[in-house]
């Protein structure tokens, strides 16, 4: 459980209810592992569809663009930083939001980023199914004379990218 100082308790941390996961952000080179953390923390959420970030809402896929995805992050990721409040012993363990402003503060990802991170976690993660293969006559054929010469139903079906259940059909149906 993540960590904090309070007002009541300033030399001692205590558990903060946070539920975020929280990066250490440095520079426009840590974009890689953060697309790396969003991708393996959040692989039940964010899916590739051709080409485009998507998330998995209630059954269906939710395109993910810059003007949603940073209150998406803003849900799920912070950053933490220490602040002064003037003091000598007035240093704090901040925790905030990426909001991936326009233009670039120190030490925070700006929309260039967003657009990067957005980009590689495309490449990272889970890649939605292509619609329903539709087999023409010649690959029927195919699948029909390879069922019945006793070719294993997976490999026929890796073929042609679909199951062995729908190869069997294919091959019963042929006879």
């Amino acid at each position: 459980m993540p960590l904090r100082r309070t007002e009541a308790t300033p030399d001692a941390l205590e558990p903060t209810t946070d539920r975020r996961h929280f990066f250490n952000w440095r520079s426009e080179n840590d974009t890689p592992q953060l697309a790396n953390l969003i991708a393996k923390e959040f692989i039940l959420e964010l899916f590739c569809d051709e080409g485009r970030l998507v998330r998995l809402v209630g059954g269906r896929f939710v395109l993910l663009n810059r003007d949603n995805a940073p209150a998406f992050f803003a849900e799920r990721i912070a950053g933490v930083r220490l602040i002064n409040h003037g003091e000598p012993d007035g240093w704090v363990a901040e925790i905030y939001e990426f909001a991936f402003p326009a233009s670039g503060l120190p030490g925070e990802p700006d929309q260039r980023t967003l657009i990067s991170l957005m980009q590689l976690l495309t490449e990272q993660v889970v890649r939605t199914p292509v619609g329903p293969v539709r087999l023409n006559d010649q690959q029927k054929f195919e699948i029909i004379r390879r069922f019945r010469s006793g070719e294993p139903a997976e490999r026929v079906g890796a073929a042609y990218g679909i199951d062995a259940t729908t190869v069997r059909q294919v091959g019963m149906a042929g006879q």
